[in-house]
């Protein structure tokens, strides 16, 4: 990791200090000079994740770039199991389970089959594990996405009230993301309170009273 983190350090033209005064500035000063001259040259190889995510907000970089191995490279998981980047970014992002190593990479035979009967249920019982943890991040992205969208909607609709059928369609989309998580034990992020309004004035929302929603004048970051 220590290398990425040089790396993307003197992309933007910056020093070890400079980057350690970024760090300090957001609240984390342990993260100084030296620690941040260690971490770059392998003299420290343990690192916190309140430490890669302060890097990579530092850095204005994902923080799962510091640690992804980039072409052709492989990174070790344990000492036995090593990922290349393809798969470890699906991993992480929770699209896809990391794969078994004991499953065939062609179809099996009839006979290979049933001995590998006992690996695929169990690799079975792993995937739906999955699912069930996964699917909230999944609603999570899928709710950004349409919030980003009814926000833009929602401004077009201050110049052309005509674009207020689409911010309806679009408010529609949202709450059927927000029923989703919720019926699925899963908690929304903060909606602006008009919007609630609205859709609970269209019957658009299973649960209106317990949907989170923004205070007056907040900041709702769709940009």
């Amino acid at each position: 990791m220590g290398h990425r983190i040089r790396e993307f350090r003197r992309r933007r033209g910056m020093s070890a200090q400079a980057l350690a005064d970024l760090c300090a500035d957001a609240g984390m000063p342990d993260l100084g000079r030296q620690v941040i001259s260690n971490l770059e040259n392998g003299r420290r190889d343990m690192v916190t994740l309140g430490e890669v995510l302060m890097l990579a907000y530092a850095l204005d970089v994902p923080p799962v770039s510091l640690f992804l191995p980039m072409g052709g490279e492989s990174l070790a998981i344990t000492p036995d199991i090593e990922m290349d980047a393809m798969r470890l970014l699906l991993w992480v992002s929770g699209e896809q389970p990391p794969s078994d190593p004991r499953m065939p990479t062609r179809h099996p035979g009839e006979k290979a089959a049933v001995a590998l009967r006992p690996v695929l249920e169990e690799v079975s019982a792993r995937a739906q594990r999955w699912a069930e943890v996964a699917g909230p991040l999944h609603s999570y992205r899928q709710l950004s996405q349409e919030m980003s969208q009814a926000f833009m909607l929602e401004s077009l609709v201050r110049r052309d009230p005509a674009q207020a059928e689409r911010f309806e369609e679009a408010l529609r989309n949202v709450a059927n993301v927000i029923n989703h998580m919720m019926t699925s034990g899963a908690t929304p992020p903060r909606v602006p309170a008009d919007w609630v309004d609205r859709m609970r004035l269209l019957g658009l929302l299973q649960y209106p009273d317990a949907v989170p929603v923004l205070d007056e004048g907040e900041d709702h970051g769709e940009g």
